[in-house]
């Protein structure tokens, strides 16, 4: 006697994808038969987990990026992940962490894996890049879309908040970067709420760059960690090019071999 297929009623359809484009054999709203029963589609999980991390910020090459991929030899990614193991915690005493390091050594990859995390456990995340929402905060104002305190309530909400890039916003002077700093984090502070920022600058930049009151602030309540290791872009960059002149070379001695 078959047994029957049923999809447990407290997650009917919560991951699915539509049923006419799922291409996953025995796909029924989300979950397939298994010899051990009802088991997730690994594809409408996917993409359901994909567009969580979407609305978290997390997208593009940063999406596919575990833990396994980056240096954890070195002290800066040692400690960024021992973090990561105690996150929820790190959330739940409204702590921040600063991740400084020269551009490229790792700490907006390092940012969107404790976001990811933190979305995959089930907790409220928002990564976003730190100069793209300045200039939309200028542009919405400008035009009179939305004003300055609708962005910036709009940041106080998630749990987690990753600020990337703190210090490059391309504003005139800075005043407008520095205000709008002062008061994201000023919100988040007065409510408990963990931030991450990442910068590509001396600590002394970033001083600057925040201005002191906010620096001052920040500095008392977050932890910072140093990225001082090789230049992770450069890295992938070599990897790939040796990757790529291997396969050329071994093309090549294929086609003598066939011309043989």
């Amino acid at each position: 006697m078959k047994r029957e297929f049923k999809i447990p009623d407290s997650v009917r359809g919560r991951l699915s994808l539509d049923p006419q484009t799922c291409p996953e054999p025995g796909c029924s709203q989300g979950w397939i038969d298994t010899p051990q029963g009802a088991a997730r589609c690994p594809r409408c999980r996917r993409q359901a987990d994909e567009a969580r991390l979407g609305q978290a910020g997390v997208v593009g090459s940063r999406l596919d990026r575990p833990w396994t991929d980056m240096r954890l030899r070195h002290k800066s990614w040692r400690r960024v992940q021992e973090v990561s193991l105690a996150l929820p915690d790190l959330i739940a005493e409204g702590r921040g962490l600063a991740l400084i390091g020269l551009p490229g050594t790792g700490t907006s990859q390092a940012a969107a894996l404790l976001v990811r995390g933190a979305a995959e456990a089930g907790l409220s995340a928002l990564m976003v890049s730190w100069p793209s929402w300045v200039e939309a905060v200028q542009a919405d104002y400008t035009r009179q879309l939305r004003t300055q305190a609708e962005h910036v309530a709009a940041l106080s909400t998630p749990a987690l908040l990753a600020l990337d890039a703190v210090g490059e916003a391309a504003t005139s002077t800075g005043a407008l970067e520095r205000k709008l700093l002062e008061r994201v984090l000023g919100v988040r502070y007065a409510a408990g709420k963990s931030t991450i920022i990442t910068a590509g600058m001396t600590r002394r930049e970033l001083e600057e760059a925040m201005g002191e009151r906010t620096f001052d602030r920040f500095r008392h309540s977050a932890e910072w960690v140093l990225f001082n290791g090789p230049n992770e872009r450069e890295e992938e960059e070599r990897r790939a090019r040796e990757e790529r002149e291997a396969r050329a070379a071994a093309l090549e001695r294929s086609q003598r071999g066939a011309a043989v």
